[in-house]
């Protein structure tokens, strides 16, 4: 496993974009105090996946890693750092030829942003990617100031899990810390799930009683539905019958009252018929009426000039002879007999008329009855 190239923008001292390129096979960093060497292992120890402030020599917090400014430069507000490792020999598990690994932060954030070959990832996948390689963030292939005088005084459980560090053995401790937690899990689960049996089997009999009642229930309510639908079917032939009563009744109706129309029909063509009639008899009475008038201011002309010519036959009768009166008497008698006998007739056409006119309308009263 070889480490290709450092990049570094924002971090501590370095507030320009940094790259710093390792070429094989022997690479070194050298430099007086204060210049910074220190700050690209915390780099690489912060890229690594490193969460302790203390660790890092950052102060109180994390923030304090991005570059704060100087007399001549302004703070930034972003401290990235980038490691590229050359994985032509496979030692990290991932087919990629190069892995690219990327950590950010941000001021006034407390988050902290992951990349894997500038794919987002989280902090475990990170960790998970470099384990079982040597380069853990607490592994002895980063040594900084102290670390020797540390590892001497060191307890025995503690060099231990530097060795296992080194060895590439701490993923699988991790793997089975991870699984026995996860057995753990399942243990206590399988406790649960054992209750809840026993739970159930005290229940056991009550539900069982419960399903058979449930059981005469659901027969009950099918042998109910079975009865309700022969009901409904009953009352569905019923209602088909009656529907057919009553429309053979309605189309009786319907007849009946289709000729109770005609007849009215005819009754109102022979009442405006009488009606013209009526009108017209009426019309003719009128006529009649007046003619009578006519015929009676006739009459009374008439008598007025037959009492004048009465009057005077009788001056002529006292005047004449008796040969003259005799003839003059014949005159008047045959002109009484005439004026009788007009008279009959006209008597005898008036009471025929009448007589026909009343055997009209009675005749005409039945027929609209």
């Amino acid at each position: 496993m070889f480490l290709k190239r450092i990049e570094l923008s924002g971090y501590k001292s370095f507030a320009n974009r940094s790259v710093l390129n390792f070429e094989e096979p022997l690479t070194g960093i050298v430099g007086p105090n204060g210049c910074g060497k220190s700050n690209i292992t915390d780099a690489v120890r912060f890229a690594l996946g490193e969460q302790s402030a203390k660790s890092l020599r950052s102060g109180s917090s994390l923030n304090e890693m991005i570059f704060a400014g100087s007399q001549s430069r302004k703070p930034v507000n972003i401290a990235r750092v980038t490691l590229v490792f050359d994985n032509s020999q496979k030692i990290f598990d991932s087919p990629y030829e190069e892995i690219e690994i990327t950590r950010q932060i941000q001021r006034g954030s407390s988050e902290i942003s992951n990349w894997i070959n500038k794919t987002p990832c989280r902090l475990k996948d990170i960790q998970d990617l470099v384990m079982d390689t040597g380069l853990g963030r607490d592994s002895l292939s980063i040594i900084s100031q102290g670390n020797i005088s540390s590892f001497a005084d060191a307890r025995p459980e503690e060099r231990r899990l530097l060795f296992e560090e080194a060895a590439g053995v701490a993923k699988y401790k991790k793997r089975k810390k991870i699984s026995l937690a996860k057995l753990e899990n399942v243990k206590a689960n399988l406790e649960r799930v054992q209750d809840q049996v026993d739970s159930c089997a005290s229940q056991m009999k009550t539900l069982e009683r419960q399903a058979e009642k449930a059981e005469q229930y659901l027969a009950c309510k099918k042998e109910l539905a079975d009865i309700e639908i022969s009901l409904l079917a009953m009352q569905i032939e019923e209602n088909k019958e009656k529907e057919l009563e009553q429309k053979a009744a309605l189309e009786r109706m319907q007849t009946r009252q289709n000729e109770q129309n005609r007849i009215s029909m005819e009754a109102d063509q022979q009442m405006e018929a009488l009606q013209e009639e009526i009108r017209h008899t009426d019309a003719r009475l009128v006529n009649l009426q007046n003619e009578l008038a006519r015929v009676m201011e006739e009459s009374v002309s008439l008598n007025k000039q037959k009492a004048i010519l009465d009057e005077r036959r009788k001056i002529s009768l006292s005047s004449a002879d008796k040969q003259a009166r005799a003839q003059s008497l014949l005159e008047l008698f045959s002109e009484a007999k005439y004026e009788y006998e007009d008279r009959r007739r006209r008597l005898a056409a008036m009471k025929l008329d009448t007589q026909t006119r009343e055997s009209h309308q009675q005749k005409a009263l039945g027929e609209s009855r």
